[in-house]
């Protein structure tokens, strides 16, 4: 071996490195390495059967007993958001249009405003009219845009007469001309 210095490398001469020769391995240190090797497969082979493997359940008095309550309980339904609102339309079969207020308040200037959002709503019998307070809840899509289903009317609007029925309260005899 060369016992001269690596230069900084601008002068353009060769850096030397230096061979490392192996190491002796004895024979102590190859048994170590196989039985190192077999446990860490015997490990890993026990890891994996565990992972794959469902836990086992214990059944205990409280867990039973859970169990017995659950099967003897009725089956509720899960609990479904439920808003009410004024009609705003009804112009369409089967469908109305649920105009639904709510007070919010800004975040950054803490001022309260009113905030309408507009739902379709299924409509079976088609019994609401427009400025009537219906109770909708919310159920499977039934169309692209109707997720609602109207469950009762909480207040009637007052509906004005049409101009047919005024004419014929004014004037009886103007229906036979």
């Amino acid at each position: 071996m060369s016992t001269a210095k690596p230069t900084g490398g601008k002068s353009g001469a060769a850096k030397e490195t230096v061979k490392k020769t192996p190491a002796k391995t004895t024979a102590a240190s190859k048994t170590t390495s196989k039985t190192t090797s077999k446990t860490t497969a015997k490990t890993t082979a026990k890891t994996t059967a565990a992972a794959t493997k469902a836990p086992a359940k214990r059944t205990t008095r409280a867990t039973a007993a859970k169990a017995a309550a659950a099967a003897t309980e009725v089956k509720r339904e899960p609990r479904r958001q439920v808003k009410t609102g004024r009609v705003v339309s009804n112009k369409m079969e089967k469908t109305i249009v649920v105009a639904v207020e709510s007070l919010k308040r800004h975040r950054l200037y803490k001022r309260t405003y009113k905030s309408t959002t507009k739902f379709k709503a299924h409509d079976e019998h088609n019994e609401a009219l427009i400025g009537d307070m219906v109770r909708i809840e919310e159920t499977r899509p039934m169309s692209k845009d109707k997720r609602w289903r109207l469950i009762e009317i909480t207040q009637r609007a007052v509906q004005a007469p049409s101009v047919e029925q005024v004419v014929a309260q004014l004037d009886p005899e103007a229906e036979g001309r």
